[in-house]
């Protein structure tokens, strides 16, 4: 734990300026104050007592949490325990990040986490406790459930009317526009064959979060940039029921993901310009995990290595 601060030597608070600013000197007892509470609340942390009968440990509180939802467990000999400045975890690691299935019990904020992992982050399916008593239970998006990421995609939401316009392609625009009569904020656009895009634009472009319904069925669900899939996405194919979960980069798979192949084979690794390039793990049913290497979409034939393609 980090040595607490010395309180400043005067308590003195400056009144607010004219200007509406803080002086520096308001400002800096108010950080300092901050810090103060963080420190109590580390030190009233570091005294709670764990249960170190299974890893991660928990704290009673949290167990009795645990026991009432009845979590679904899962065991695996690769399982690895990896501890990091007071987190605890407990699943699958690749290629140095929680990736897969996992627990997790942050001692600093109290919570225990239970479900899949992206990417060293909440993603996919999950269990969210807190100390307090806070359950947050369902589908995780980069650490946060999907309905705060995508809160425009909930049955519930009012999607505001600043303005609707229909295009001579025969698409149009339901949403928010800005001062300068550009679409900016959450919208609609719908193209004339059914494809749809939902959720936030910026500077008249696909920009933030969004979803995109084509007409074929495709969907992809994720970040978005200038109009382009870019940052994290989840692309659902539906012709032959593949899925992609990872990183794009102006609309391609670029960085690390994870393929998903209708028969149950994975490839998870990484891609180069929406193909196969790099180091990767080959997942099939009923047989071990291979490592495999890729460049351009081709595997690059090693002795030592699992390298049939077809095999995969």
């Amino acid at each position: 734990m980090s040595q607490k601060p010395k309180l400043p030597s005067s308590r003195k608070v400056y009144p607010v300026t004219n200007s509406g600013q803080e002086s520096p000197t308001q400002t800096q007892y108010i950080e300092s104050s901050k810090t103060i509470s963080q420190d109590k609340q580390q030190k009233k942390n570091d005294d709670i007592k764990l249960i170190t009968d299974e890893y991660p440990p928990v704290t009673q509180e949290i167990l009795k949490l645990k026991e009432k939802l009845q979590l679904v467990d899962k065991i695996s000999l690769s399982f690895k325990e990896v501890e990091k400045d007071d987190v605890y975890f407990y699943g699958d690691v690749i290629f140095n990040m929680k990736c897969g299935f996992g627990k997790q019990f942050n001692k600093n904020n109290l919570s225990y986490y239970q479900g899949e992992f992206m990417m060293d982050l909440f993603h996919g399916k999950g269990t969210l406790i807190y100390q307090d008593g806070t359950i947050k239970q369902g589908v995780f998006f980069q650490g946060r459930l999907v309905e705060d990421v995508f809160p425009f995609l909930q049955p519930s939401y009012d999607l505001k009317l600043d303005s609707f316009q229909n295009f001579p392609n025969g698409a149009n625009f339901t949403g928010l526009l800005d001062g300068n009569g550009k679409k900016s904020g959450v919208g609609k656009y719908i193209w004339k064959d059914g494809s749809m895009y939902f959720g936030e634009f910026f500077d008249d472009s696909f920009n933030g979060y969004g979803q995109m319904s084509f007409a074929n069925g495709n969907i992809y669900l994720g970040e978005w940039r200038y109009g382009q899939m870019d940052g994290i996405g989840h692309f659902i194919w539906k012709s032959n029921n593949e899925e992609y979960i990872g990183q794009y980069k102006r609309n391609k798979k670029n960085g690390f993901g994870i393929n998903k192949f209708s028969d149950g084979r994975k490839y998870i690794g990484y891609f180069r310009d929406g193909q196969f390039d790099g180091q990767a793990i080959l997942q099939k049913k009923n047989h071990l995990d291979k490592i495999s290497y890729w460049q351009n979409g081709n595997q690059i034939v090693e002795p030592t290595q699992y390298t049939c393609e077809d095999n995969f």
